[in-house]
């Protein structure tokens, strides 16, 4: 992040926020997940939470679950108002979107937030509102599988939804999970698709240098796109499959898709850095690995 925020040209003044809140989200889900580190109990809708807050208190599971699919939502508000962001910024001065997500940095947070507390509040309700009495969960868990009752005795932070105490908020909340997640691939593809599109019109109206920073900016676009279906989209479809479905082999794929969702932040930041011309100079000049002079060239900004 401060790479980003110290070696953006003036032309991504605005576009480095985006990065930065998507790269802070990314990280925010790492931290959640180093320190609930759930071990799933599928088809038990139940985890054994193994990290320092984890045991913090009797309702740690809920909490750090709801944490845990708010920040995975936070990531991928960010990575939408940068996909927004970079389609906006090739349209006319005029044009009301790119008025909104261009011009100005308080603007692009209030627009990131507007998005941001709704998507939170959405998941957290159907969470607050399943927080039960752990004790009585963990006796229906036994009541149900009796051979979990050496694990509870052993873990007493054992926690989980139990069927019998959840209200349908909490399957709506997984269908909308599951929703979004096949909703979000079509999305991107048209978003890169009106990409592509106005690419065309700016290699006729605008200047070269214009024209290459968008498709610099094109290739790091494609890359997190791809690292949004794959690390995020993907394993959190089958994250919540897997919940929903209570199948008695979830916790295996349910628990890869969390270390896939896991490894978006730092694969975000190695996309960002290599396909970002100006971040990938600093790194290549600060580790010795280009001997040659960086050319910089002065980019101004589209339209």
């Amino acid at each position: 992040m401060f790479i980003i925020y110290v070696k953006s040209p003036p032309s991504m003044h605005i576009y480095k926020h985006i990065l930065i809140y998507e790269l802070a989200s990314g990280f925010l889900f790492d931290m959640v997940y180093a320190l609930w580190q759930p071990v799933l109990l599928w088809p038990m809708r139940a985890a054994i939470p193994m990290g320092l807050l984890g045991n913090a208190m009797p309702y740690s599971m809920q909490i750090m679950f709801g944490s845990l699919l708010v920040s995975a939502a936070l990531v991928t508000v960010g990575q939408t108002v940068q996909i927004a962001y970079r389609v906006a910024e090739t349209y006319p001065k005029d044009n009301f979107v790119r008025n909104v997500l261009c011009t100005n940095v308080k603007t692009v947070y209030a627009f990131m937030v507007i998005l941001s507390v709704p998507v939170a509040g959405l998941i957290l309700v159907p969470i607050v509102t399943n927080i039960n009495d752990p004790n009585e969960s963990r006796r229906l868990f036994g009541s149900d599988f009796p051979a979990v009752q050496q694990l509870m005795e052993k873990y007493p932070s054992m926690g989980g939804f139990h069927p019998d105490l959840s209200n349908v908020a909490f399957d709506i909340l997984l269908d909308g999970a599951l929703v979004l997640c096949a909703g979000t691939p079509v999305l991107t593809v048209l978003n890169v698709l009106q990409f592509l599109q106005r690419l065309k019109v700016l290699k006729e109206t605008e200047t070269k240098e214009i024209y290459d920073l968008n498709i610099m900016l094109l290739k790091a676009l494609l890359a997190q796109s791809i690292s949004l279906l794959i690390l995020i989209m993907l394993p959190l479809g089958i994250f919540c499959l897997t919940l929903k479905t209570e199948v008695i082999w979830g916790s295996y794929p349910a628990s890869i898709s969390l270390i896939m969702l896991a490894a978006h932040g730092t694969i975000t930041s190695w996309c960002i850095l290599w396909y970002i011309t100006p971040y990938r100079d600093f790194i290549l000049n600060l580790f010795k690995f280009s001997k040659k002079p960086t050319v910089k060239i002065r980019i101004f900004s589209a339209v």
